[in-house]
């Protein structure tokens, strides 16, 4: 939790507050004076042994109180309540299509697919104990691989062993049902945190899968890796053939990752997209689509000008006091 305000009043906050106490001691000059004037002051401060005239320093702490809670609440003085991740269940979706076993010439040493999995273990020594995390992963279909638990240290392992899936395509579509799936029976705040470099090309339509996301009020925070502006990339034999070829899968050119379609998810459901270059970037994207967010903004403006109000009340009622100006 906390409380934020902008800064474009504070000269007049200044300004105004040394007003006040000017004025305040003008004020107690010119009474001194008159009471001097009307009666021997001096005699009857020795008589009384103490002052006949107050400094009133407490109603000019209530009205600079009063001054300050005015200026700072009309800038914008905002509570950000900021909840707990605890209160939010999440599936991590990984795509683990072959494409993701590039590392795009060493920045996402040693592969993409790896990356993202040490940005997912990461993420789970920074999240409370009693968060539940599941974990699906995709390529041509899609794989429950952990449905959601606190057990970090078992999502540890089952990350560590995740490995790219041969069979051809990218079903992100399918991906967000399996991943909305486990998330339909929690009475908490739900989110899937999806994390591709392709295009969805099997299953599923988007669109299609969006529905039952929307309906199930699920949030998706889409974080896109690889190439852009319509380009192709071919896997290298000394990053991926060996691998492909041990499945028996086909080394070819592979679809460029599809930003308006990443974009489109996340609008309609209320979460972000992020595209990454780096391990680090994608270690930032990971942290803000789990650890940042939930926040809640309240104004405070009108709770603090009544404060202010009734400090101001306060002030004018010790009139009827020893505060009381003497004529």
């Amino acid at each position: 939790m906390q409380i934020s305000y902008t800064y474009e009043n504070v000269n007049l906050l200044i300004v105004l507050i040394g007003l006040i106490i000017i004025i305040h001691i003008i004020t107690l000059r010119k009474i001194e004076k008159r009471t001097i004037k009307f009666a021997n002051y001096e005699t009857l401060k020795k008589v009384i042994g103490y002052e006949i005239l107050h400094k009133n320093y407490l109603p000019l702490i209530l009205r600079l109180l009063a001054m300050f809670l005015i200026i700072v609440g009309i800038s914008n003085l905002t509570l950000t309540i900021i909840n707990p991740v605890s209160d939010t269940d999440y599936v991590f979706a990984i795509d683990t299509s072959s494409s993701m076993l590039t590392s795009d010439n060493g920045t996402f040493e040693p592969s993409r697919l790896e990356a993202a999995k040490d940005s997912a273990i990461n993420l789970l020594n920074k999240v409370p104990g009693n968060t539940n995390i599941g974990i699906v992963t995709f390529a041509g279909k899609s794989h429950v691989k952990s449905e959601p638990t606190n057990d970090h240290k078992e999502l540890k392992q089952i990350l560590h062993k995740i490995t790219f899936d041969p069979e051809a395509g990218t079903s992100i579509g399918n991906a967000l049902i399996t991943s909305s799936g486990l998330l339909t029976n929690t009475s908490k705040k739900r989110v899937i945190t999806l994390i591709t470099d392709g295009r969805n090309n099997r299953g599923v339509d988007i669109e299609e899968s969006l529905k039952y996301v929307i309906t199930n009020n699920i949030t998706v925070y889409t974080i896109g890796v690889g190439l852009r502006n319509g380009t192709t990339a071919t896997i290298s034999d000394t990053e991926l053939l060996h691998n492909l070829r041990k499945t028996n899968a086909t080394a070819a050119e592979f679809q460029e990752l599809n930003i308006t379609e990443l974009k489109n998810i996340a609008n309609q459901t209320q979460g972000n997209y992020f595209f990454v270059t780096n391990k680090e970037e994608l270690n930032a994207a990971f942290e803000s689509a789990v650890l940042d967010k939930d926040t809640t903004k309240m104004p405070l403006v009108k709770y603090v000008l009544l404060i202010a109000a009734l400090l101001l009340l306060l002030e004018w009622s010790l009139g009827a006091t020893k505060y009381k100006t003497i004529p």
